[in-house]
């Protein structure tokens, strides 16, 4: 027998010592424990991130929502106040405010003025009133392209006077017709031509609800539709 087989360690099966496969396992005991630990935390972040989306999500939907509260106060005639309710949202709009907003639709879209600001001021309360999802924005559009309104300035201006705007059916209040009498006079002054004119409109009620309806748009009343009989 050779010495040498005497002192010699014990090989396993596997060509390694059992002090290597000792270290061995003990290394790979502590680099699983890190490779765990960073699997963990992995997770942890991707929740994490998740979490903020959901958060930032939730922020940005609250911020969309209307924060106006409307409340009516009756006062007596000292001006105390008698009694205050949270305002109901109205199924119908009140025949008076869709009078005034066809009233000043008809105002802002026929009117021309000499003063650029002014004109351009009566064109967007015009598109503020407008649908822009109904056939009104198109009719809008076209009524613009074949007659602007500084093009028109620099030779005439036009006022209107409005003498009527009822509805066609006094059991619904969506389509109206409306009749003006139209000045077109030149920038000096002198009349030109003085006709009565007509319009059917359909009206829409969409209640504002974010801030920049209110400040747009306040009644929710919009023209429709329209068409222009003369």
């Amino acid at each position: 027998m050779n010495v040498l087989n005497l002192v010699r360690r014990p090989v396993t099966e596997t060509g390694f010592s059992p002090v290597y496969q000792a270290q061995q396992r003990s290394w790979n005991e502590r680099y699983s424990i890190h490779e765990q630990n960073a699997a963990r935390w992995r997770l942890t972040a991707f929740g994490c991130i998740a979490v903020t989306f959901l958060a930032v999500g939730g922020l940005v939907y609250d911020a969309s929502l209307s924060k106006y509260v409307p409340y009516i106060v009756e006062r007596d005639n000292l001006g105390d106040e008698v009694a205050i309710g949270l305002a109901q949202r109205a199924d119908t709009p009140d025949l008076r405010v869709i009078q005034t907003t066809i009233r000043q639709w008809l105002y802002d879209v026929r009117t021309v003025s000499t003063d650029a600001q002014t004109e351009k001021y009566l064109i967007t309360e015009a598109y503020n009133h407008t649908n822009r999802s109904g056939p009104a924005k198109g009719e809008l559009d076209d009524w613009y392209s074949h007659n602007t309104p500084w093009k028109r300035a620099s030779e005439s201006i036009v006022t209107i006077t409005i003498t009527s705007a009822l509805p066609v059916d006094p059991h619904s209040w969506k389509l109206w017709r409306a009749n003006w009498k139209e000045e077109v006079r030149t920038r000096s002054g002198d009349l030109v031509s003085a006709t009565l004119k007509e319009v059917s409109i359909t009206v829409l009620y969409n209640p504002p609800t974010t801030e920049t309806q209110f400040k747009t748009n306040p009644s929710g009343v919009f023209v429709d539709n329209f068409d222009w009989k003369n």
